[in-house]
């Protein structure tokens, strides 16, 4: 039988399933359910949401839902002190250990917009949450810790309930061999219709397609970068459910590694690459690609400048 979609009977929030849904609830939605019982409370959630997407370049609202999910489970949960030890075992520090780098997020231009932020949640813990044991994270330094923890370990999940549905159409109109000529027709229309889906799609959304989120991994968040990665983050069950799937052979003790780089800027220069990786993740990447590319030029091309510039 397959998963019906269940809503938040106050709120309507959305959730794959009823098992999805009870887990939300008994984890951190109780806590975090916008729904009007409380409008003050409500209003600070959504003023919290639209002050990070004034600090973080795209807008997106995932990273401080992570962190009012965080807020909130520790709202929830029996052991605070068990879930704050597992938190604190993702790296957290805001500039590099030869103090290099600092966190993009950091920046001095984003420094008024953090400080709302860091005191709208203040707000919000002391009025809702009551979190003695959170308090050390709504400091100044604290704050900034939390960023650079989420910042440099949250991994992006992204799904889509259409690309699951084309699969599964493509999977139902593969003919066999025998049949073949027969069936052909039936899976030239199967194509076109599906073509014609993602062009009255992109008329909407444009490339906004997926259901995106974001997540804390623990085993994933061990895993080391490289530009010519041995194994990629792959989300097989259409849910948050991550899978770490090797792209080639791995040799007996060679390490597992990933590509930390979004897919569009995996095939900008090493310069590009390095400048990407120092700001988010606050190391120089030294992996074989880039150590055999060193005697390129320390400089962006002029396509990369202008998406750096559109990115500034």
């Amino acid at each position: 039988m397959p998963q019906r979609i269940v809503r938040c009977s106050k709120c309507n929030e959305m959730y794959c399933s009823t098992t999805c849904y009870q887990q939300a609830m008994n984890n951190y939605h109780f806590t975090l359910c916008q729904s009007n019982e409380n409008q003050e409370k409500d209003q600070l959630i959504r003023h919290i949401t639209d002050l990070w997407r004034s600090v973080h370049p795209p807008p997106e609202t995932t990273s401080i839902s992570l962190v009012l999910k965080i807020m909130a489970m520790l709202k929830q949960t029996d052991n605070r002190l068990a879930l704050l030890q597992e938190l604190q075992k993702f790296s957290q520090g805001v500039q590099s250990e030869n103090q290099q780098f600092y966190h993009k997020l950091l920046r001095k231009e984003f420094e008024t917009q953090v400080e709302q932020l860091r005191h709208a949640l203040e707000q919000f813990n002391e009025q809702y949450m009551q979190l003695a044991e959170f308090k050390w994270f709504l400091t100044s330094n604290g704050f900034r810790q939390l960023l650079a923890l989420l910042g440099r370990n949250q991994q992006g999940v992204g799904t889509s309930s259409l690309a699951l549905w084309v699969k599964n159409c493509e999977a139902l109109s593969e003919p066999q061999q025998a049949t073949a000529a027969a069936a052909a027709p039936a899976t030239s229309e199967v194509s076109q219709f599906i073509d014609a889906i993602y062009t009255k799609i992109d008329d909407v959304s444009g490339e906004f397609i997926d259901c995106e989120g974001s997540g804390l991994f623990k085993l994933q968040s061990c895993l080391n970068h490289s530009c010519d990665a041995n194994a990629e983050i792959q989300y097989l069950h259409n849910n948050s459910t991550l899978s770490v799937v090797t792209t080639r052979l791995i040799s007996n003790n060679e390490e597992i590694t990933i590509n930390y780089l979004s897919e569009c800027d995996r095939n900008r220069s090493r310069h590009s690459r390095q400048k990407l990786l120092q700001e988010n993740y606050l190391f120089l990447c030294q992996c074989n690609r880039c150590t055999s590319e060193s005697a390129e030029p320390d400089e962006t091309s002029e396509e990369e400048s202008e998406n750096d510039m559109e990115e500034d």
